[in-house]
């Protein structure tokens, strides 16, 4: 995880406020390198937290730990209707839902 060093997104896709902050601070107690903690341009109330791997692969642990962690399989394109662009070098974008609010 901290040899690939990958650059996360974390975006609040809900209309509670706080979730990208909470799941960012958490991120980065295990030492992931959270690059960004926004909400999304446009928020869609997802149900679940999906996790987005920009990398195709290429940093498979950070991959793996994430999906874990978020209890999901990573897709590896940003879902439509969010308005999202990530900065450049971004590696995952990890979009909160709802389920963020529960503990999950």
């Amino acid at each position: 995880l901290a040899k690939e060093n990958a650059n996360v997104a974390v975006y609040n896709a809900t209309k509670t406020g706080g979730l990208a902050t909470t799941a960012a601070g958490t991120l980065k107690t295990f030492g992931y390198n959270v690059t960004t903690t926004e909400n999304t341009p446009v928020q869609t109330n997802p149900a679940n937290t999906v996790v987005v791997d920009l990398s195709k692969g290429v940093n498979k642990y950070t991959r793996n730990y994430l999906e874990k962690r978020f209890a999901t399989t990573a897709t590896n394109s940003l879902p439509a209707g969010l308005g999202l662009t990530p900065p450049t070098g971004t590696a995952f974008v990890i979009i909160v839902g709802a389920d963020a609010n529960t503990g999950n």
